[in-house]
């Protein structure tokens, strides 16, 4: 059941979107849906592209995304254009109904402001490196987490979408998961994750908004 939290005294409200097929969001749970699949291969780890935390050097923090969206391990959701403004304030938070080929992923969500010429802007996001006490099992190897980003203060503007990225990694940002379990320094084997992500009636992935002002479009 999605979650509505409510905030009286700033007039912040979580409001819900459900990832889709076709690489949509929408305020409605997906119907009966085949997961999507992608591989993560650690010797070809996905690329941090902006962020938060950048090395000297790295240049801006806010990128175009397109590039790295373009890539086989990483999925995309987006909005249709918003018909007005969003504001969003606070802590988005993403749950993932999930497996995985490996026993401990990582999984790396980010929001991103879609301009009308195409450009994916980073706004914000967060990694989550699987482990027994934060996954919940749902049956049939699939499993369900959340994801919690980094706290945000933003403006998606009337004729933009709302995109959310989900990869296996941002490296060298973060370490990247080997897929062997080993502690970090010791890993000498690479192993390929095949992760499948689920959005259905029951296995519905969403994403919490917390919206301040303006309505997601129906």
């Amino acid at each position: 059941m999605a979650r509505i939290r409510f905030v009286s005294a700033t007039g912040i409200a979580d409001q819900t979107l459900f990832l889709q097929p076709g690489k949509k969001l929408s305020k409605n749970k997906a119907p009966d849906s085949q997961p999507d699949t992608y591989i993560y291969d650690p010797s070809n780890p996905t690329p941090s592209v902006g962020g938060a935390y950048r090395m000297a050097g790295s240049g801006k923090s806010v990128v175009d995304n397109s590039e790295l969206e373009a890539r086989n391990d990483v999925l995309i959701y987006e909005t249709e254009a918003l018909i007005n403004d969003l504001e969003i304030i606070g802590r988005c938070e993403v749950t993932l109904f999930f497996s995985s080929s490996v026993s401990c992923p990582d999984f790396f969500v980010r929001v991103c402001d879609v301009h009308p010429n195409g450009a994916s802007y980073n706004v914000c996001d967060g990694i989550l490196r699987v482990a027994p006490e934060n996954k919940q099992y749902q049956g049939e190897e699939v499993y369900k987490i959340t994801v919690e980003l980094a706290p945000t203060a933003y403006r998606f503007l009337k004729g933009h979408k709302i995109r959310l990225q989900v990869s296996s990694g941002s490296f060298p940002r973060f370490n990247r998961n080997l897929g062997t379990n080993d502690s970090i320094g010791k890993d000498t084997t690479f192993v390929k994750a095949k992760q499948q992500i689920f959005h259905d009636q029951l296995l519905s992935s969403c994403i919490y908004l917390p919206v301040m002002n303006g309505a997601l479009n129906n």
